[in-house]
């Protein structure tokens, strides 16, 4: 190896361990979720997009 003190990924070993620290903490805006039920009622509260009329199967154009 050229370079023994740097990890896989190109890092030393302090720095690498630090960022997996940070990455490892969840942000402000962050959502946990840490159980199945959380992730089921999470998903429960997600809203769909709402539909164009131009890509409804249901919207007929019509030239008059």
């Amino acid at each position: 190896m050229i370079y023994p003190e740097l990890t896989e990924n190109g890092f030393t070993k302090e720095f690498e361990d630090e960022v997996l620290r940070a990455a490892a903490k969840p942000m402000e805006n962050d959502i946990v979720l840490e159980t199945e039920e959380d992730v089921h009622n999470y998903f429960l509260h997600l809203k769909k997009p709402a539909k164009s009329k131009k890509h409804d199967s249901s919207y007929i154009r019509r030239k008059v």
